[in-house]
């Protein structure tokens, strides 16, 4: 849709990850691969905003005391500052719902496993508010009866969303 080749786009931070992936959809067949290594949440994204007609990602369930041992107090400032979803003690799963949100053009959907705190935690009222107001939420389906992740205690949801239409007055 619009500048974006129609094809499987994609990013993980791990770069192997990433190599092991693309070498996995060529040898089912698939076309027009671009899976990259690299950070999701760049300020340069690396991929075009408002482009996509889907989005699916398992975005990773990082703590903000988790990040404040892998990054440097520089790195948390600017996804503050880039993301309007990262208040308080913010787990970094928001921020890649906002990214999600912000690839997709409008009518896209998006479907994502996430944890259950979305829905209540008071760090990730921003998170709620901007898909209030960007998104229609299609389905939430919850996981938490079973063990998704083997190494992971978490309580995951299921949220699928379509991003608003904008009518133009």
């Amino acid at each position: 849709h619009g500048t974006q080749p129609a094809g499987l786009h994609g990013i993980d931070i791990d770069e192997q990850a990433a190599n092991q992936s693309r070498q996995r959809l060529q040898k089912a067949g698939a076309s027009l691969i671009d899976i990259r290594g690299g950070d999701a949440l760049a300020a340069e994204p690396l991929l075009p905003l408002g482009t996509f007609d889907a989005v699916l990602a398992n975005p990773p369930y990082v703590s903000i005391r988790e990040l404040a041992r892998r990054h440097t107090t520089d790195y948390i400032r600017a996804l503050r500052q880039r993301f309007q979803t990262a208040r308080g003690n913010f787990d970094l799963y928001v921020l890649f719902i906002e990214r999600c949100l912000a690839w997709l053009r409008p009518g896209g959907r998006c479907g994502l496993i996430v944890p259950n705190k979305w829905a209540t935690l008071d760090y990730a009222r921003p998170c709620r508010e901007l898909l209030a107001k960007q998104t229609t939420i299609d389905q939430v389906v919850d996981l938490s009866a079973h063990r998704v992740f083997r190494e992971a205690s978490v309580y995951p949801h299921l949220l699928v969303f379509t991003k608003r239409i904008v009518s133009q007055r």
